[in-house]
Formats: structure tokens, sequence, C-alpha cells
């Protein structure tokens, strides 16, 4: 019921649909303020099961308690009206007390359906058995016992927690038979039955008070539980499409970068064909430097293409590590050499802090290095002319392997940080608009970190640089050799 039924934010992207169905569920979950009826029917009946559910506890107890407070006032009848307490009596064990306990209607399946009108007539019994009283003694002690109707009044709308419309009728019903009998069949004197009725009529309009508020509160409760498990489910559905989207996404990308490696491979391998000249000269040197800058855009795309489908991979789940033992030391030396030319036509200052240590480390060699190459391009790209980048290695027994890439670029600020971290966000200021890419080195970089059991942390401040660490875990570490050998670095 509850996943049918919902209501949601109006928002302009919504379709036509979408408003229409918002329109329906607010219109069924309206509520009747007076009648405190809800508008669909369906929902107004799923509503009493639920309420006859919860309750049946409670009005067992009540209907218990009630009897036992009934049974106890049998002492008064003995104390203050003994010649007529054998009658008395038998309304009270013979009659009422029955109707009241008789709870094991409360176990039926129908109570669910009928329990509300058998309440009501228990509590109408118990009513009735208080006016017949007073209509059987006499005038004194009549105007003594209708008090026993406000007990029940207030009873009604507390205890037993019958609907607000039963205690309507049922307040009706027991006010207007204590004033036929005090009128016409036990009349008591005209000050008395005006007192009487003045706190009688008070009690019935504040138990019908009490049964309103207490039946609209439940109501509303009800409603807004049921709004919020229509929500949930609803999130719940659009984010299995979204999900489902997003599968198919990457199972697209996925393919498409298999399509394209195929082609591109053997563009890149003719142009480095033409490149070398390996058939002979090409004649013109602007084909040599044509060739040359096919080969080195290739080779970008290409690039491009093995980061979409490893995050594609990953994504899918379908990404698996080639582990090997390699030497940590060899492989920032091939990251550096890849950058330093490219540094020093830029104007920037490479250099690594100290001589990285002797260690081994178990892992997937190609996707460590293309993490770290990846940091150091980023680097490159949002440092300007006349800055710094600063490589540095550290090792701790507790925690592991640090390789950290300082530099003095552009910076981020701390509320971009997490976002850099995603696929395919790149920040847009005028810097780096400069720049091409496709957002996706960071985000390959915490991945493969993740993927080995350690953690990329990031650092940056605006203007002043970013920092990024590679954290990997001790147990990555085959040999764990001297501590590191200080040393300048090259740049």
């Amino acid at each position: 019921m509850a996943g049918r039924l919902c209501t949601v934010e109006r928002n302009p992207l919504f379709s036509l649909e979408d408003r229409t169905a918002v329109d329906k569920a607010e219109s069924s979950f309206a509520l009747d303020r007076i009648r405190l009826r809800f508008a669909d029917h369906a929902f107004e009946q799923a509503f009493r099961r639920e309420h006859a559910r919860q309750s049946v506890r409670i009005i067992r107890m009540a209907l218990v308690v009630g009897a036992v407070v009934y049974a106890v006032f049998a002492t008064l009848d003995f104390l203050i009206a003994k010649e007529h307490y054998r009658t008395l009596w038998l309304i009270r064990f013979g009659i009422v007390i029955p109707a009241i306990i008789a709870i094991a209607f409360t176990y039926s399946q129908k109570f669910q359906n009928y329990g509300q009108l058998m309440l009501a007539c228990a509590m109408v019994m118990a009513g009735a058995g208080v006016v017949a009283m007073t209509a059987i003694l006499p005038p004194e002690l009549s105007t003594i016992y209708y008090v026993g109707l406000i007990l029940v009044l207030v009873y009604c709308s507390t205890l037993i927690r019958l609907s607000y419309p039963a205690v309507c009728a049922i307040s009706l019903i027991l006010v207007g038979s204590y004033e036929v009998v005090a009128l016409a069949i036990n009349p008591v004197a005209a000050a008395v039955l005006i007192s009487n009725t003045y706190f009688l009529i008070s009690s019935a309009i504040v138990a019908i008070l009490i049964a309103y508020l207490s039946e609209y509160y439940i109501r509303a409760n009800y409603r807004y539980t049921c709004m919020l498990l229509t929500e949930k489910a609803r999130s719940e559905e659009l984010m299995l499409e979204a999900q489902a989207a997003s599968r198919a996404k990457t199972e697209f990308l996925a393919n498409m970068s298999h399509e394209l490696r195929t082609p591109l491979n053997a563009i890149i391998g003719f142009s480095e064909v033409m490149r070398e000249e390996m058939f002979g000269p090409l004649g013109s040197k602007r084909y040599q430097i044509y060739a040359e800058d096919i080969f080195q855009s290739g080779s970008f795309l290409l690039q491009i293409i093995d980061d979409i489908l490893n995050i594609s991979k990953a994504e899918v789940g379908t990404l698996s590590l080639h582990e090997t033992d390699f030497d940590l030391a060899r492989m920032i030396d091939q990251c550096l050499r890849l950058f330093r030319d490219q540094a020093a036509s830029a104007g920037l200052r490479l250099r690594l802090e100290a001589a990285p240590p002797d260690i081994v480390v178990h892992g997937d060699e190609r996707l460590l290095r293309q993490a770290l190459t990846n940091i150091l391009s980023n680097a490159l790209k949002f440092t300007q002319r006349g800055g710094a980048i600063t490589i540095a290695v550290g090792r701790s027994p507790r925690t592991g392997i640090a390789i950290s890439v300082a530099d003095t670029g552009t910076g981020i600020a701390r509320e971009e940080i997490e976002h850099v971290t995603q696929p395919f966000v790149q920040l847009e200021n005028p810097y780096t608009r400069e720049h091409a890419g496709t957002g996706l080195g960071l985000a390959l970089a915490k991945r493969t970190m993740e993927w080995h059991n350690g953690q990329l942390r990031l650092e940056s401040k605006p203007g002043v640089g970013t920092t990024v660490t590679l954290q990997l875990p001790p147990e990555r570490v085959v040999v764990l050799d001297p501590p590191v050998r200080q040393g300048a670095g090259s740049g």
C-alpha cells in the first residue's frame, strides 16, 4: 500500500506523468479533519487494520482494568445502598462486567474490521449500567451514582482507544439516557439536575476533544510514516534505476574502449614506423614531423582510452590486479624520467627530496606506475613557470610506504577536494581550462590505492599548492631494508 502512494517535493523538472502521480498521491493521503477519515478508501481500511493490530494489547489491558474498577465499586453498593445492592450487583456482575471482560473477540481476525463497533457496544453497556442504577435508586443516591458516567466517558476517550466518532456517539447516548431517567423515570430536584447536566455535558465535551486530538495525531503519525516509507521505496527504485543506467554506461564505455584500441594501436604502430623511417626516408622533413605528431596524439589518446577502460572495469568489478614483486625505487625513477624534459621546458624544478629506500613492493606495478604518472602529470599541468614539484618517499613499519608529490601550483579549495577524486570531474577556473584532460587521473590513482588496500590523501590550499600522498599498507612491503639514504635528488 505504501509503495503506491507518495508525496514528493514539487520540481520543475518533473514530467507531467510525475506531477500527476504526485497530485494523486497527495489526494489519497488527504485527511478529512472533521470526520477524521482518509480520502482514499483503501488507505483508510489499511489504517484501521494497522491501528487495531497495534492497539490490541493496550485494549485487552484496558478492558481488564475497566472490569476491575467496575467491580471495586461494588463495595459502594454495599456501603450506601444496602437495600438495593443485590439488584445493583446483578447489573454490575451479571451484565456489565461480562460485557467488558469479553476480550476473547480481540483474538478473532474479525476484530480488525469490527473491533471499534464491539468496543463501543461494550462501553455503551457500561454506561447504560450506571444509568440503570440511577433509575432504580432513590433520588438522593442516584445523584451520587451518576458520577460513574463521567468515569465511563473518560475511560472511553483515553484507555480503550475508541475512535472519535464512536466517542461522540457514546457521549450522546449516555448523556441523553441520563437526562431521560433524571427527567421522566426517576426525577431529581431541578438544581441537582442542572448541576449534574452541566458537569456531565462538560465531561462529554472533554472526552470528545481528547478522543479527537488522540485520533488525529495517531492518523497524522500513520500518514507521515507511510509517506516516508513510500518516499524511501521511491528513492530506492530511483537508485536502482540510476545504478542500472550507470552500469549500462560503464559497460558501453568498456566496450567502446576495446573497439577504439584496435584501430588506434594500428595508427600508433604505423606512425612509429613512419617516424623511424624503417622502410626508407619519407622525403620531406615535414612528413616526419607529421608522423611524430600522429604518434604523440595517438599515444595520448590511447592513454585516455586505457584510463576509461580501467575505470569502467573497476565499476563493473571486472578489473583484476596483476601483482608481482618489483623495486619501488626503479619504478619512481622511471616515472621521473618521463617528465624531466617536460618540466625543464615548462620552467619547473622537478626534484626527488631523498633517494628512495631499497624496498620491494608486492602489487600491480603497471597500475601503481600509472597512478604516480597521473599525479605527476597533474602537478606539471597546474604549476606555473618558476614553480617546483617535489617527490618524497617515506616508510614506517606501522603505516607502510608513503609516496608524496608536492607542487606549488594553483591549489584546490577545501570544499572541492572531495570532488576532484571523482571520475570525469575537472574544476572550472581560468587556469585549468587551458589544459586538456578527462578528469580521470586522480580518480584512477585513488581507485588504484584502494585496490591495493591503501589510500590516497590530498592536501591543498588555493594559491599555495597541492600535496598528493600515495599510502601503501605494510603488508605490501616484501623487503624493508636499511633506512632511507639521504641525498639530493636530481631535478
